[in-house]
C-alpha cells in the first residue's frame, strides 16, 4: 500500500490527501501509530472515552461515534479493520464467526469493502481486456505490414 501511495504504478502520480487512497493511507498510518504507541492495550479498558481530549472537541466521543462502548474494543476493531483492508481476509474466532462488539460499524465497513473490491475487480478486468485487444490488434497490424523489397 505504501508503494502505491508513493508512486502509483510508476507513473509519477501521487494521490491527493482527499482521495480514497490518501484517506486509506492516513487510516493505515494512524492505526499503525496507535498500535506502536499502545504497548498494553488492556489499559484502555480503564480510560474513559467520554473525557475531553485536551480541549479538542472534534475528537470528543469519536470512539462512541464508531459504535464502540469502550476504547479497548474500538482499538481491537480498528486493528481488525486494518488487517481486513491489507490482507483481504476476515478475522474470525475459533468458531469461524466474525467477533466484534460493534458489529454494525464493522459489518457496514466490510460490506462496502466487499462491494468496492468487486467493482475494482470488474474495472481491472475491463482494463486488461482493452489492453489485450489493443495489443492483439496492434500485433495483427504489425504482421500485416510486410517490408517492401526493392529490386535493382
Amino acid at each position: 500500500m505504501e508503494q502505491l501511495i508513493n508512486d502509483t504504478h510508476g507513473n509519477g502520480l501521487r494521490p491527493m490527501r482527499q482521495s480514497l487512497i490518501g484517506k486509506l493511507a492516513d487510516f493505515l498510518q494512524t492505526v499503525n501509530e496507535m498500535e506502536s504507541v499502545i504497548l498494553m492495550p488492556t489499559r484502555l479498558c480503564d480510560i474513559d472515552h467520554d473525557e475531553n481530549d485536551n480541549g479538542n472537541y472534534d475528537n470528543l466521543n469519536s470512539v462512541a461515534a464508531v459504535g464502540s462502548s469502550d476504547m479497548h474494543s474500538c482499538y481491537s476493531m480498528l486493528k481488525s479493520l486494518r488487517g481486513q483492508l491489507l490482507l483481504g481476509n476476515e478475522h474470525t474466532t475459533h468458531g469461524g464467526e466474525i467477533e466484534y462488539e460493534n458489529s454494525d460499524v464493522m459489518e457496514t465497513c466490510l460490506r462496502h469493502q466487499r462491494a468496492f473490491v468487486e467493482i475494482i475487480q470488474k474495472l481491472t478486468s475491463a482494463a486488461e481486456f482493452i489492453t489485450r485487444q489493443y495489443k492483439q490488434e496492434l500485433g495483427d497490424f504489425q504482421h500485416d505490414i510486410q517490408p517492401k523489397t526493392f529490386t535493382v
